[in-house]
Protein backbone atom coordinates (compact mmCIF):
# COMPACT_ATOMS: atom_id res chain seq x y z
CA UNK A 1 0.00 0.00 0.00
CA UNK A 2 1.55 3.40 -1.16
CA UNK A 3 1.26 6.00 1.95
CA UNK A 4 2.02 9.86 1.28
CA UNK A 5 2.79 12.34 3.73
CA UNK A 6 0.06 15.06 4.31
CA UNK A 7 1.51 18.88 2.95
CA UNK A 8 1.63 19.34 6.90
CA UNK A 9 3.39 16.56 7.98
CA UNK A 10 6.02 16.92 5.29
CA UNK A 11 6.27 20.04 6.28
CA UNK A 12 7.16 19.45 9.72
CA UNK A 13 9.45 15.99 8.43
CA UNK A 14 11.19 19.32 6.45
CA UNK A 15 11.84 21.68 9.51
CA UNK A 16 12.93 18.82 11.30
CA UNK A 17 15.64 17.73 9.39
CA UNK A 18 16.45 21.24 8.59
CA UNK A 19 16.61 22.14 12.36
CA UNK A 20 18.97 18.79 13.28
CA UNK A 21 21.11 19.89 10.26
CA UNK A 22 21.55 23.23 11.03
CA UNK A 23 22.47 22.30 14.97
CA UNK A 24 25.22 19.26 13.40
CA UNK A 25 26.44 22.42 11.00
CA UNK A 26 26.80 24.90 14.32
CA UNK A 27 28.08 22.30 16.71
CA UNK A 28 31.08 21.84 14.44
CA UNK A 29 31.21 25.07 13.83
CA UNK A 30 31.37 26.05 17.41
CA UNK A 31 33.75 22.97 18.25
CA UNK A 32 36.15 23.95 15.77
CA UNK A 33 36.16 27.82 16.93
CA UNK A 34 36.59 26.92 20.29
CA UNK A 35 39.61 24.44 19.24
CA UNK A 36 40.73 27.62 17.29
CA UNK A 37 41.07 30.09 20.07
CA UNK A 38 42.28 27.43 22.61
CA UNK A 39 45.41 26.58 20.44
CA UNK A 40 45.91 30.13 19.75
CA UNK A 41 45.67 31.09 23.55
CA UNK A 42 48.46 28.42 23.88
CA UNK A 43 50.74 29.41 21.22
CA UNK A 44 50.47 32.98 22.49
CA UNK A 45 50.98 32.22 25.74
CA UNK A 46 53.76 29.82 24.63
CA UNK A 47 55.27 32.45 22.65
CA UNK A 48 55.44 35.27 25.56
CA UNK A 49 57.58 33.39 27.20
CA UNK A 50 60.05 33.45 24.93
CA UNK A 51 63.65 30.95 24.89
CA UNK A 52 65.99 30.77 27.52
CA UNK A 53 68.43 34.22 27.58
CA UNK A 54 71.52 33.46 25.76
CA UNK A 55 73.40 34.54 29.24
CA UNK A 56 71.49 31.51 30.88
CA UNK A 57 72.61 28.46 28.32
CA UNK A 58 76.18 29.89 28.47
CA UNK A 59 76.34 29.76 32.07
CA UNK A 60 74.96 26.32 31.97
CA UNK A 61 77.31 24.99 28.95
CA UNK A 62 80.13 26.44 31.09
CA UNK A 63 80.23 23.20 33.23
CA UNK A 64 78.27 20.51 30.72
CA UNK A 65 77.24 18.03 32.94
CA UNK A 66 78.10 14.33 31.75
CA UNK A 67 75.56 12.71 29.45
CA UNK A 68 75.22 9.31 28.34
CA UNK A 69 74.08 8.06 24.50
CA UNK A 70 72.52 4.77 24.19
CA UNK A 71 72.34 3.16 21.04
CA UNK A 72 70.14 -0.28 21.44
CA UNK A 73 70.82 -2.23 18.25
CA UNK A 74 69.45 -5.36 16.81
CA UNK A 75 70.00 -5.91 12.95
CA UNK A 76 71.66 -2.72 12.09
CA UNK A 77 74.21 -2.94 10.13
CA UNK A 78 73.24 -0.53 7.46
CA UNK A 79 72.61 2.16 10.14
CA UNK A 80 75.24 1.85 12.45
CA UNK A 81 77.85 3.38 11.36
CA UNK A 82 75.97 6.77 10.54
CA UNK A 83 74.38 7.12 13.63
CA UNK A 84 77.06 6.28 16.04
CA UNK A 85 79.05 8.99 13.85
CA UNK A 86 76.47 11.57 14.42
CA UNK A 87 76.55 11.36 18.21
CA UNK A 88 80.90 11.48 17.66
CA UNK A 89 80.18 14.61 15.96
CA UNK A 90 78.26 16.43 18.63
CA UNK A 91 79.02 19.87 19.38
CA UNK A 92 79.60 18.94 22.70
CA UNK A 93 82.99 18.57 24.94
CA UNK A 94 84.43 14.77 23.81
CA UNK A 95 84.74 14.39 27.60
CA UNK A 96 81.74 14.83 28.78
CA UNK A 97 79.88 12.66 26.33
CA UNK A 98 79.41 8.94 27.00
CA UNK A 99 78.69 6.32 23.74
CA UNK A 100 77.31 3.08 25.02
CA UNK A 101 75.95 0.80 21.99
CA UNK A 102 73.64 -2.35 22.89
CA UNK A 103 73.98 -5.09 20.71
CA UNK A 104 70.22 -6.85 20.93
CA UNK A 105 70.98 -10.40 19.59
CA UNK A 106 71.90 -9.12 16.06
CA UNK A 107 72.26 -11.88 13.70
CA UNK A 108 74.01 -9.47 11.03
CA UNK A 109 77.41 -7.52 11.30
CA UNK A 110 75.88 -4.90 13.70
CA UNK A 111 78.48 -5.50 16.74
CA UNK A 112 81.21 -5.92 14.18
CA UNK A 113 80.79 -2.29 12.54
CA UNK A 114 79.61 -0.49 16.18
CA UNK A 115 83.32 -2.27 17.41
CA UNK A 116 85.17 -1.00 14.10
CA UNK A 117 84.01 2.60 14.75
CA UNK A 118 84.90 2.57 18.53
CA UNK A 119 88.40 1.41 17.88
CA UNK A 120 88.69 4.13 14.94
CA UNK A 121 87.93 6.21 18.01
CA UNK A 122 89.48 5.11 20.57
CA UNK A 123 90.54 8.44 22.38
CA UNK A 124 86.19 8.91 22.51
CA UNK A 125 84.32 7.17 25.61
CA UNK A 126 82.79 4.26 23.73
CA UNK A 127 81.33 1.30 24.60
CA UNK A 128 79.46 -1.74 22.97
CA UNK A 129 77.73 -4.56 24.86
CA UNK A 130 76.07 -7.58 23.56
CA UNK A 131 72.94 -9.50 25.10
CA UNK A 132 70.80 -12.20 23.98
CA UNK A 133 67.73 -10.93 22.09
CA UNK A 134 65.56 -8.99 24.73
CA UNK A 135 64.01 -6.42 23.51
CA UNK A 136 64.72 -2.58 23.41
CA UNK A 137 63.79 -1.73 26.65
CA UNK A 138 66.14 -4.10 28.18
CA UNK A 139 69.09 -2.99 26.23
CA UNK A 140 68.43 0.83 27.35
CA UNK A 141 68.39 -0.52 31.15
CA UNK A 142 71.29 -2.23 30.64
CA UNK A 143 73.16 1.28 29.35
CA UNK A 144 71.34 2.56 32.25
CA UNK A 145 72.78 -0.01 35.08
CA UNK A 146 76.26 1.29 33.72
CA UNK A 147 75.57 4.76 32.53
CA UNK A 148 77.88 7.04 33.91
CA UNK A 149 76.32 10.25 32.86
CA UNK A 150 74.16 12.75 34.92
CA UNK A 151 71.28 12.86 31.66
CA UNK A 152 70.35 10.13 29.67
CA UNK A 153 69.83 10.14 25.91
CA UNK A 154 67.83 7.28 23.94
CA UNK A 155 68.70 7.03 20.32
CA UNK A 156 67.36 4.81 17.59
CA UNK A 157 69.98 3.13 15.91
CA UNK A 158 68.74 3.71 12.31
CA UNK A 159 68.27 7.98 13.27
CA UNK A 160 71.03 10.85 12.77
CA UNK A 161 71.40 13.68 14.52
CA UNK A 162 71.78 17.20 14.06
CA UNK A 163 75.37 18.72 15.34
CA UNK A 164 74.32 21.59 17.42
CA UNK A 165 71.15 19.45 19.10
CA UNK A 166 72.46 18.51 22.45
CA UNK A 167 74.04 21.71 23.47
CA UNK A 168 70.43 23.65 22.15
CA UNK A 169 68.51 20.96 24.35
CA UNK A 170 70.52 20.65 27.64
CA UNK A 171 70.00 23.98 28.47
CA UNK A 172 66.24 23.82 29.19
CA UNK A 173 67.16 21.82 32.46
CA UNK A 174 68.05 24.49 33.98
CA UNK A 175 63.95 24.99 34.64
CA UNK A 176 62.99 23.21 37.97
CA UNK A 177 61.40 20.11 37.24
CA UNK A 178 62.19 19.13 34.14
CA UNK A 179 62.54 15.24 33.89
CA UNK A 180 63.04 15.16 29.67
CA UNK A 181 63.58 17.19 26.61
CA UNK A 182 62.29 16.19 23.66
CA UNK A 183 63.75 16.61 19.61
CA UNK A 184 61.72 17.49 16.76
CA UNK A 185 62.14 14.98 14.39
CA UNK A 186 62.01 14.76 10.30
CA UNK A 187 62.32 12.53 7.48
CA UNK A 188 65.48 12.95 6.43
CA UNK A 189 66.04 13.90 2.34
CA UNK A 190 62.17 12.09 2.23
CA UNK A 191 61.69 10.93 -1.92
CA UNK A 192 58.75 9.01 -2.27
CA UNK A 193 54.69 9.81 -1.46
CA UNK A 194 54.71 8.03 2.03
CA UNK A 195 58.01 9.76 3.12
CA UNK A 196 56.55 13.29 1.96
CA UNK A 197 53.35 12.87 3.45
CA UNK A 198 55.01 11.24 7.13
CA UNK A 199 58.03 14.60 6.81
CA UNK A 200 54.37 16.74 7.10
CA UNK A 201 53.02 14.71 9.67
CA UNK A 202 56.27 15.41 11.70
CA UNK A 203 56.11 18.92 11.45
CA UNK A 204 52.44 19.31 12.45
CA UNK A 205 53.28 16.48 15.52
CA UNK A 206 56.20 19.17 16.29
CA UNK A 207 53.89 22.11 16.27
CA UNK A 208 51.28 20.29 18.64
CA UNK A 209 54.25 18.83 20.91
CA UNK A 210 55.46 22.38 21.70
CA UNK A 211 51.81 23.55 22.84
CA UNK A 212 51.32 20.70 24.68
CA UNK A 213 54.46 21.47 26.40
CA UNK A 214 52.89 24.62 27.48
CA UNK A 215 50.04 23.01 29.13
CA UNK A 216 52.26 19.96 30.39
CA UNK A 217 50.55 17.53 28.63
CA UNK A 218 52.87 15.88 26.06
CA UNK A 219 51.78 12.06 25.53
CA UNK A 220 54.80 10.29 24.21
CA UNK A 221 58.92 10.95 24.41
CA UNK A 222 59.61 9.86 21.49
CA UNK A 223 62.68 7.31 20.82
CA UNK A 224 65.53 9.04 18.87
CA UNK A 225 67.66 11.32 21.50
CA UNK A 226 65.49 12.20 23.77
CA UNK A 227 67.22 13.54 26.86
CA UNK A 228 66.09 12.39 30.21
CA UNK A 229 67.49 13.00 34.42
CA UNK A 230 69.09 9.52 34.76
CA UNK A 231 68.34 10.09 38.43
CA UNK A 232 64.95 10.18 37.58
CA UNK A 233 64.92 6.83 35.08
CA UNK A 234 66.81 4.89 38.20
CA UNK A 235 63.96 6.37 40.23
CA UNK A 236 61.18 4.71 38.42
CA UNK A 237 62.98 1.66 38.15
CA UNK A 238 64.14 1.81 34.59
CA UNK A 239 61.89 1.36 31.41
CA UNK A 240 59.65 -1.84 31.01
CA UNK A 241 60.88 -4.91 29.63
CA UNK A 242 57.97 -6.34 29.13
CA UNK A 243 56.48 -3.23 26.95
CA UNK A 244 56.61 -3.09 23.19
CA UNK A 245 56.20 0.74 23.86
CA UNK A 246 58.33 1.37 25.94
CA UNK A 247 58.95 5.04 25.35
CA UNK A 248 55.24 5.55 25.99
CA UNK A 249 54.98 3.46 29.02
CA UNK A 250 57.44 5.81 30.48
CA UNK A 251 56.32 8.99 29.41
CA UNK A 252 53.13 7.82 31.17
CA UNK A 253 54.75 6.91 34.03
CA UNK A 254 56.57 10.13 34.26
CA UNK A 255 53.41 11.89 34.24
CA UNK A 256 51.81 9.66 37.29
CA UNK A 257 55.20 10.82 38.87
CA UNK A 258 54.16 14.87 38.54
CA UNK A 259 57.09 15.07 36.25
CA UNK A 260 55.34 16.18 33.33
CA UNK A 261 56.97 19.42 32.03
CA UNK A 262 58.16 17.78 29.49
CA UNK A 263 59.60 20.92 26.92
CA UNK A 264 59.80 20.06 23.19
CA UNK A 265 62.56 22.02 21.20
CA UNK A 266 63.40 22.92 17.49
CA UNK A 267 65.78 21.09 17.22
CA UNK A 268 67.10 17.30 16.86
CA UNK A 269 67.21 13.82 14.63
CA UNK A 270 66.65 13.47 11.20
CA UNK A 271 64.53 10.14 11.18
CA UNK A 272 64.37 8.33 8.25
CA UNK A 273 62.38 5.43 9.51
CA UNK A 274 59.95 6.22 6.75
CA UNK A 275 61.85 4.22 3.79
CA UNK A 276 61.04 1.01 5.92
CA UNK A 277 57.56 1.38 5.98
CA UNK A 278 57.65 2.11 1.99
CA UNK A 279 60.06 -0.43 1.24
CA UNK A 280 58.67 -2.80 -1.06
CA UNK A 281 59.89 -6.93 -0.90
Amino acid sequence: MNCWLTPAKSRASTIEYGFNGACIIWGGYLLALYLVIFWLLVLFRESGAGEQAPDEREDFLQSPPLVTVSIPAWNEAANIRQTMESVLALDYPDDRLELIVVNDGSVDETEDLARRVAEENKNRSISVLYQPNRGKGAALNTVLRSAKGEFFVTMDADSSIRKDALKKMMPQFNVPGVAAVLPLMKVREPRNLLQKIQWCEYLVSAFYKRLMAVLDCISIIPGPFSVYRTSVLLELGGFDEKNITEVVEMTLRLQNHHLQNLPSVRYGSSHNRARHLARVP
